[in-house]
């Protein structure tokens, strides 16, 4: 035999071997899909174009549609796209995930979503059209972005994203996940959970213990600028004037747009996310591990202090984030904690609580341990080094190898510094710290 067929057997052999997995991957995904559709049929109508699979661990599906039994039209996804660990995945997609034993990473993405704007076409999946009961120009239709047909949009176009990663010998499993909706908004979210030791341990019902957890949302300012100049118009006003009624100081108004009575803290919040749109971000640092099952226990205000809980607006950090809850709203205040009858009278009446005098949350920077900051991952931090005198200030984002990476905005961008821990004279981290409010 020639030393050149020698030499293409082995090729030739692992093309065979490829095509064979790869069409066996296709009929799997492809009957997997096929039995999805079945089982849907009577609502919804299931339909895909192509399926494709990569040996570095990807499977897609093209062209995909959703149209409820009787409906017009349906959601168009352009892709969607499932990403693991190589062929090990890919064999394991096939075989059937065991509940009891998930994958290490998983990473599902959404290309190009579009779904037909109008309350009959969530209404034909059995859904109520987020916002129906407020008006466009509404302070919770605003939010909501209720109405937003009025302002020339014939359907919502998005991507989504979600992702996790289990570290199955340290016991953590970290999540993410983000959308965006093009000319609305976006939004993206971390989130940690600790003390899952055992694969499959919270499908066994373990309780896991909330770490920590960052979310950042953004409105676009596209949006906010066409619906206050349409509302202004159609109200007869300015933009200003228009605004003002948005956030007049009535309680019933708050009650009716948002469900509850907002502070001025949170009033802030939400008349800057309408007026100079940017990023809202919140994070959770618990000083440590909470179990979520516990939380119901606490009050309003002490969940505050128990999940360590940081907002800002547009870099700017709010410290006062209290509400108060309408007489009759039970499921709500059963799960942050019974309010006290003065609080209530309050919300309904306006009148002033007698009460003692409730701690408030404050909110700032703390001298902290070097060796305590992987607690405060996600925070705003301000370091002092031997070497400079101006500090260096940012969003603690990751502490490794005697090393402190730290975030910073630079003209409108975002960059990342590298602190060696030697080089460090002082750390303060935006903390809170409970004061009493005798104001």
């Amino acid at each position: 035999m020639k030393l050149k067929n020698v030499l293409l057997i082995p090729l030739i052999v692992g093309l065979v071997a490829y095509g064979g997995i790869k069409g066996y991957l296709y009929f799997k995904v492809k009957d997997g899909l096929d039995r999805m559709a079945a089982l849907s049929a009577p609502f919804v109508a299931l339909k895909y174009g192509g399926i494709d699979t990569s040996l570095k661990g990807v499977i897609s599906v093209t062209d995909i549609k959703l149209t409820p039994v009787g409906a017009p039209v349906g959601i168009d996804i352009d892709r969607a796209e499932l990403k693991g660990r190589g062929v090990e995945f890919l064999l394991d997609v096939a075989a059937g995930f065991k509940m009891e034993q998930p994958p290490e990473r998983l990473h599902l993405l959404m290309s190009r979503i579009r779904i037909p704007l109008g309350s009959d076409f969530f209404e034909s999946f059995g859904l109520a059209a987020s916002g129906k009961s407020h008006t466009m120009c509404s302070l919770g239709g605003i939010l909501a972005q209720t109405g937003i047909e009025q302002l020339g949009f014939q359907q919502l176009i998005a991507d989504a994203g979600l992702r996790y990663e289990y570290d199955q010998r340290a016991g953590e499993i970290n999540l993410y996940s983000d959308y965006a909706l093009a000319g609305l908004a976006s939004m993206r979210m971390e989130m940690g959970i600790s003390g899952v030791s055992q694969p499959g341990a919270m499908m066994a019902g373990a309780a896991p213990q909330l770490g920590r957890m960052i979310i950042r949302y953004r409105v676009d300012q596209g949006y906010t600028q066409r619906v206050i100049d349409t509302c202004a118009t159609q109200a007869g006003l300015d933009r200003s004037a228009f605004v003002n009624t948005l956030f007049v100081d009535d309680n019933q108004h708050y009650t009716k747009n948002l469900g509850f009575i907002p502070g001025q803290g949170i009033r802030f919040i939400l008349r800057h996310l309408i007026t100079q749109p940017g990023e809202l971000r919140i994070t959770l640092s618990p000083d440590g591990p909470v179990n979520p099952g516990v939380l119901a226990a606490y009050k309003p205000q002490d969940l505050l202090r128990v999940l360590g809980v940081d907002v800002s607006i547009n870099d700017q950090p709010i410290s006062d984030l209290s509400f108060t809850l309408p007489e009759g709203t039970r499921e709500l205040a059963s799960l942050l904690g019974n309010q006290s009858d003065s609080a209530q009278d309050q919300a309904t009446s306006g009148e002033t609580s007698r009460a003692s005098p409730p701690k408030r949350v404050r909110v700032r920077y703390i001298a902290t341990p070097v060796d305590e900051l992987s607690r405060y991952l996600g925070r705003d931090v301000r370091i002092l080094l031997n070497d400079r005198d101006a500090p260096q200030q940012g969003v603690l984002i990751a502490m490794k190898n005697n090393q402190l990476d730290v975030e910073q905005r630079l003209h409108g961008g975002r960059m990342t510094v590298y602190i060696p821990t030697h080089k460090i004279k002082r750390v303060e981290v935006l903390r809170h710290a409970v004061e009493s409010n005798t104001e």
